[in-house]
Parts: structure tokens; C-alpha cells; sequence
């Protein structure tokens, strides 16, 4: 079959317009406008020939019709471990909301206890709709008979500013308050959610036929009114106590043994002043931890986490864009990242990469300066809010941070610039 004429033999340039309107950031270049139960016939069709296989096999493909036949022949497939691997190739390839919620394998109901566990890791990533596809699948399989109060945690703790994303999260509260009304109610009574999910799930619940007259007059309440938007996120100083739990929980798992400083060690940097140890509190908790060497006028980064429990849903984000207002005091702020160039093997090297992105996609600059420190090699970062130090500067700040902090012969044998 020659998928694209048959495609193209079915098209509908007056659907084609309307439905551009439905999907933004879509353009008629690659649309061709061909309704829903025309597109799921050509799926069976394929399926029913054999030719769906190759078909699936060309990614990326160039039209929205295409992706949306992909997505009805994964929906169809039976082979639940050749399913998985299929739509790790396919997720990346999404790029709007209609592909990704037609897309529901109707396997996963004979397999939950492994979709639950993907569920976890798609929502963990960074692509706006594979983010969304889990979502979506929390929702279609878990509110009913397979539902525990747990799983509202993976909606609730995501963090994102993206459309797309948290109008899925609204989508799944408010169908959790239709079938799972006590346990999700609770969620907006503690107003767990940022303001505007928290609304929309409102308003979508109370459109709802299936949440009760009673529960949407209750639910009326508690919307969240005013012009400032509620944040949920602050940075706080840490105590003494916050630091040495932090320490004893948390920064003996994060941090290799010859990274990690002794606790005595900056606790009295902390009461010298030379050390400022910053909190990411959400909700009342600490979620993550920042703690910097302060220099005068100059700061690095010393160490940086996110709690194992919060991490990979912006939370790490979130809290970088709240030091700015911290590192708005300094001239200059730097930030060591190991050197990508001298990883171990691939998966450090991978890992290293992953580690420099982060601090890039969150608004920070390779200044081009490298150091070598105690044997490991170092990528420095600065803020793009700040100035921007040529290297000399960088590199001169950076060994007069180590010489001020040092010993000296342990600074003339263990710190060198590049």
C-alpha cells in the first residue's frame, strides 16, 4: 500500500484548516486533513496486511496524520515487550497534544504493575508530551479498581510551565475527583497544587456529570482567588540543625566520600561566614539544598541536590531560578561541573553531559575556563545574569578562591587552571 497516496486520497482542506486551529504550533505543511475514523481504518488496514511493521519502522515521519496512525497501530499492538520498546522510539517523536492522548495501549490493562513503573520514568522526562503520555495513562488505567492514594504524588510533584503538561494534571485530578472523590479532595483542601492547576482541575470537575452536585458546590470554595499567583516553592537560610541533618540524611548518599567535606569542617565555615547554605523549601519541607563558599564578592557553588524522592521534575529548576535573586549580591558566580572530555566511560560521559545541560537549560554559560582540582577535571559555569567575565578573570577569582581556602602547599599541588 502507498500509506501517504491513501492518506492524501482521503483529504479534507476545510478539516484540514480547522483542525490546525485545534492543535497550535502545527502547520498546514505538515497536516494534511484527514478525519479520525478515516486515519484508525488505514491503522487497521495496515495491521491487517502485514505492512504496519515497516511502516512503524520510518521515524520521524513528516505529517500529523502519519504520527496519528502510528499511534493507532501502537494502540492495537498485543506484544507488550515490543510495545515498550516501540514507544521509547516513538514518545521523543510527538510533538502535539492530539497524537499523544490518542495514543492508549489497550495491553497495559493485562501489565500494570510495569506500566506503573514506566509511568514513573515518563514523567520524568524532559519532552512535554512523553510527560503528558504518562499522565495520561495514570489517569486511563489507575483511578478505578488499580487506584492507590499514593500515585496522586507522581501528578502532584510535577513541576512545569508547560501548557500542555499541567492541563493534563488538571485532566487527571478532576477525573480522580469523579472516581476517587476523598482521597483527591484532600489535595486541593492543603492546596497542593500550583494556582493555576488547581483552578482548572476545579472548573473542569465542576463541568463534570460524574462529580455531584454536592461535591461542586463544595469544591466551589476552594478555588483560589486574588491576582497573585501563589508559589509554592522559597529558598530559606538553614540552621545549624537543618545543616547537620541534611548532612547525616541526605549528603553522605549524594556525594562520593573524597567529594564530601566533614561536617565540623562547614559547620565552621557556616559560623565564620565564608559559607552560605541555602534551603528550596516547598510545602512546608525541605526539598533541596545549595550550599556556596562566599568570598567578598565572588561565590561557588560547593555543593547542589535535590532530595532522591523530588528529583527529575523540576524541582532542581525551580529552586535555580530562585538563587537569582542570591546570586544578584555577587560579581561573580561560578559553578563547577566535571569536564565531560575526561569521563570514565560512556555512561559518565553521558552523565557528565546531562549534568552541564541542566545548568545550561537553566540559564548558565560555559565561560571556556577548565581547572583541574585534586585529580578531577572541571567545566566553569557562570549565571548568564551576571556579567560576563572573560577567562582571566574567572580563572584568576577561581585560585584565589582555592588559595584563600587551602593550605598552601596543598593548593600549589592540587589546583591548576586551563
Amino acid at each position: 500500500m502507498d500509506i501517504k497516496k491513501r492518506i492524501f486520497e482521503a483529504q479534507d482542506i476545510k478539516y484540514r484548516d480547522f483542525q490546525l486551529k485545534l492543535t497550535p504550533g502545527l502547520t498546514a505543511e505538515y497536516m494534511i486533513g484527514v478525519r479520525t475514523p478515516e486515519l484508525k481504518k488505514i491503522a487497521g488496514e495496515l495491521i491487517k496486511d502485514g505492512s504496519a511493521d515497516s511502516f512503524i519502522a520510518e521515524l520521524p515521519h513528516r505529517y500529523f496524520e502519519e504520527n496519528q496512525i502510528h499511534a493507532f497501530i501502537l494502540s492495537e499492538m498485543k506484544d507488550y515487550e515490543r510495545l515498550t520498546g516501540e514507544l521509547e522510539r516513538f514518545l521523543p517523536c510527538i510533538d502535539n497534544w492530539a497524537t499523544c492522548d490518542q495514543l492508549r495501549p489497550k495491553i497495559f490493562r493485562k501489565h500494570t504493575d510495569d506500566v506503573y513503573q514506566k509511568i514513573k520514568q515518563w514523567i520524568n522526562s524532559d519532552h512535554t508530551y512523553t510527560i503528558r503520555f504518562g499522565l495520561g495513562m495514570l489517569m486511563a488505567y489507575f483511578l478505578d479498581e488499580k487506584f492507590t492514594p499514593e500515585q496522586h504524588e507522581l501528578a502532584v510533584n510535577i513541576v512545569s510551565d508547560e501548557y500542555y503538561v499541567n492541563m493534563m494534571r488538571a485532566w487527571y485530578f478532576a477525573t480522580a475527583l469523579a472516581k476517587q472523590y476523598d482521597d483527591t479532595a484532600a489535595i486541593f483542601e492543603s492546596r497542593r497544587l500550583d494556582r493555576w492547576t488547581h483552578n482548572k482541575s476545579i472548573q473542569k470537575a465542576r463541568e463534570s456529570f460524574r462529580v455531584s452536585d454536592e461535591h461542586k458546590a463544595f469544591l466551589s470554595t476552594l478555588k483560589v482567588t486574588g491576582n497573585k499567583p501563589e508559589n509554592r516553592f522559597r529558598t530559606v537560610n538553614l540552621s545549624r540543625k537543618q545543616v547537620t541533618d541534611i548532612y547525616r540524611k541526605y549528603m553522605k548518599k549524594d556525594f562520593p566520600k573524597d567529594e564530601l567535606k566533614p561536617l565540623p569542617m562547614i559547620l565552621k565555615s557556616l559560623d565564620d561566614g565564608i559559607y552560605s547554605c541555602i534551603g528550596l523549601e516547598c510545602d512546608g519541607k525541605i526539598c533541596g539544598y545549595a550550599y556556596f563558599v562566599c568570598l567578598g564578592t565572588y561565590t561557588l557553588l560547593d555543593y547542589f541536590a535535590v532530595i532522591p524522592e523530588k528529583r527529575g521534575i523540576g524541582y532542581g529548576s525551580e529552586f535555580l531560578r530562585l538563587l537569582s535573586d542570591f546570586f544578584s549580591r555577587y560579581s561573580m558566580v561560578l559553578v563547577e561541573s566535571e569536564n565531560p572530555e575526561y569521563a570514565e566511560d560512556e555512561d559518565d560521559r553521558i552523565k557528565r553531559l546531562r549534568r552541564i545541560d541542566f545548568y545550561i537549560r537553566n540559564g548558565f554559560r560555559d565561560t571556556g575556563a577548565r581547572a583541574l582540582l585534586f585529580g578531577v577535571r572541571y567545566v566553569l559555569l557562570e549565571p548568564e545574569i551576571s556579567v560576563h567575565h572573560d577567562i582571566k578573570e574567572i580563572c584568576s577569582a577561581y585560585l584565589g578562591h582555592y588559595r584563600a581556602v587551602l593550605p598552601e602547599k596543598m593548593f600549589a599541588e592540587n589546583v591548576a587552571v586551563e
